[in-house]
């Protein structure tokens, strides 16, 4: 229950940093047209904002979630890396090209998983540092040059492109356009997951 809950949270807040910095970056085009209708850029950064505290707020949650509990501590130790996250990925390869006549049995987090939780997590702290930068212009004027500051808009702009490229495509189709899995996988509904052909998680 709490892990879908931070599931939902998570993904109601990325969407809606995602939709309202682009909005940001993009102003006047079509599909920001809610923005303007609700008090145009005043609000487009508010929304922002309020989204990027909210995203603090179920980090620390999230934090607090790993260190704190019995079941947060185990899932953190399941999804460090292991030796086998560095051969899983040829095995499987192997299995899809033909040339090896079973994919390999991964755990209940294999290196699919693992990629995409310490993608956010490096790239969560990318964006609270380069997000903080802009938020807080002021004090970042008196205290930064200015190159730093235009590094880290571009750095801040580059790390959203590559995250949501990322939710569109890897865990787009993991969770979703996988065959094993499609329609979608439910687990984030059910908490329950069910085997792949190779024992994987789905």
């Amino acid at each position: 229950g709490g892990e879908r809950a931070q599931h939902a949270v998570l993904a109601l807040t990325f969407t809606l940093l995602a939709y309202s910095g682009f909005a940001l970056k993009f102003p006047g085009h079509w599909w920001g047209a809610p923005f303007e209708w609700l008090g145009g850029e005043a609000f487009r950064r508010w929304a922002h904002r309020g989204a990027a505290l909210a995203f603090t707020g179920l980090s620390v949650w999230h934090f607090a979630y790993l260190t704190a509990s019995r079941a947060g501590r185990a899932r953190l130790k399941a999804l460090l890396p292991v030796r086998r996250d560095l051969t899983d990925p040829f095995s499987l390869l192997g299995y899809n090209a033909g040339i090896l006549r079973k994919p390999p049995l991964m755990a209940r987090f294999s290196y699919i998983e693992k990629a995409e939780y310490w993608a956010l997590v490096w790239g969560s702290g990318v964006m609270f540092a380069t997000g903080a930068v802009l938020a807080f212009d002021s004090a970042s004027l008196r205290n930064l040059p200015l190159w730093a500051i235009e590094s880290g808009r571009v750095v801040h702009f580059m790390e959203a492109v590559l995250a949501c490229g990322a939710i569109l495509v890897w865990h787009g189709y993991w969770v979703a356009f996988d065959p094993e899995v499609y329609p979608m996988s439910w687990a984030w509904l059910t908490g329950r997951v069910k085997l792949g052909k190779g024992g994987e998680n789905r």
